[in-house]
């Protein structure tokens, strides 16, 4: 089609959308002449923005920095910190995030770490975005993309993950896609002895135990479970859930009395999320 080849592969994407945005700007027109206004327009909105961008950044070099721990043979230790690299590419979106990366050629070590990048990240994102009171949502699946430019991606997998996001997530969770599922399932069955393989197979059911089927059947990324707090947020106290849920209660709250009964169903379902998971 040009001068610049274009290499198409199936990538694993996140799309990731801040919630309430589009309450904040509605009626929204000229900048007002009242300096305080304009403050107020930039927090509501640019600054719940820039906050998911820094945020998802945040937990992505704290990812690269270490990996979950996973036991391999003795004396191959060295062999493991060489396999723990994770490389995700990102791209804002007006008030979202795209987080992807190609999952072109053989399964690999690389592969698996970019997939639970993915889930460390957007479960993180979800779980602390009910605490700052932005919740987002997301949807995270598998299909054909291609880069058009660095940090561009197009094609299927952007719009199988947006499907996700906006017409099944519906309320604060970020759901998964089977393909995400099927791959991770490959992996966790990879034969061999080597220490490539066995990470493999370890990280691939790291990423499985992060996830599980929400009470309407859709598989999503289980901030509230075992294998998430063992993972990736070991050193979280109680405080912050307690946080997260007072903040939904408040939602609950506050859409029953405006009479919203779409948002106070969703706000009631996710309540119904972490009391389920209250024992964990």
């Amino acid at each position: 089609m040009s001068q610049t080849d274009l290499v198409i592969s199936n990538y694993a994407a996140a799309f990731i959308d801040v919630l309430g945005q589009r309450d904040q700007l509605r009626g929204c027109g000229l900048l007002p002449d009242n300096k305080d206004e304009i403050i107020s327009i930039a927090k509501k909105t640019i600054a719940t923005v820039q906050d998911l961008h820094s945020s998802f950044e945040d937990f992505y070099s704290g990812l690269t920095e270490r990996t979950t721990k996973i036991v391999v043979p003795k004396g191959q230790q060295n062999e493991l910190e060489k396999l723990q690299k994770i490389s995700l590419k990102y791209q804002r979106f007006s008030d979202g995030l795209v987080v992807y990366l190609s999952l072109m050629g053989d399964m690999r070590p690389e592969l698996l770490n970019g997939l639970y990048g993915l889930i460390a990240s957007c479960g993180s994102l979800c779980l602390l975005g009910l605490i700052r009171h932005t919740p987002i949502r997301g949807g995270v699946d598998v299909a054909w993309g291609v880069e058009l430019n660095s940090n561009e991606l197009y094609g299927c997998v952007v719009a199988k993950a947006y499907e996700l996001e906006s017409e099944i997530a519906k309320y604060p969770r970020v759901v998964v896609g089977d393909h995400v599922v099927n791959y991770l399932n490959i992996a966790r069955e990879l034969k061999g002895n080597d220490i490539s393989s066995i990470y493999n197979r370890e990280i691939a059911s790291v990423c499985l135990s992060m996830l599980a089927r929400d009470s309407d059947g859709a598989l999503i990324i289980d901030y509230l479970c075992p294998g998430f707090k063992k993972h990736i947020a070991a050193t979280l106290d109680i405080s912050v859930y307690q946080r997260a849920y007072s903040y939904v209660e408040d939602q609950i709250k506050h859409w029953g009395l405006e009479k919203n009964k779409k948002l106070l169903e969703r706000y009631e379902t996710l309540k119904d999320y972490f009391d389920r998971n209250r024992g964990l």
